[in-house]
């Protein structure tokens, strides 16, 4: 597994979801000029495959891919990793589409077309939140281990 610490050599890794081949391949560019790695799924099936053969930083997910529910691979991403930051990158704002987001956990929801400055910023937050989760799940492990310890 690759390291996800902020700091570390290894820049943050950011899954884009995606079935529109301009938004991916802009969205590639611009993660890739920010220092971030980045991969593409197009479908969520494909998406999924991903989550389970690397660990990511965050996820950038529209919702309207051709195969999927958007909503069903937030809740699948989730499963294969809880402390998974997942924004919702999507043209449909109605509050039903909003709760149901939430509720299955999603980090952000920025509505399309997105700010580019405003992406940015919930992208770095989104990192932030998962490698602080992954420090804090070192911590709590470094201490429960101290406390068994003679």
């Amino acid at each position: 597994m690759k390291s996800e610490q902020a700091g570390s050599s290894t820049p943050p890794s950011i899954l884009v979801i995606d079935d529109e081949p301009d938004i991916t391949c802009v969205l590639g560019d611009l993660l890739k000029h920010e220092g971030y790695q980045t991969d593409v799924a197009c479908t969520g099936a494909e998406a999924i495959l991903k989550a389970r053969q690397q660990h990511f930083s965050a996820v950038l997910l529209d919702i309207g891919l051709p195969d999927l529910d958007g909503l069903s691979v937030l809740s699948l991403l989730k499963e294969i990793d809880p402390k998974l930051p997942v924004i919702i990158l999507s043209a449909d704002k109605t509050e039903e589409k909003l709760a149901s987001a939430f509720s299955k956990g999603a980090f952000a929801y920025l509505p399309k077309p997105y700010n580019i400055t405003e992406l940015k910023a919930t992208l770095r937050q989104a990192v932030g939140a998962k490698a602080l989760a992954l420090k804090a799940e070192r911590v709590e492990s470094a201490l429960r281990n101290a406390l068994k310890a003679p």
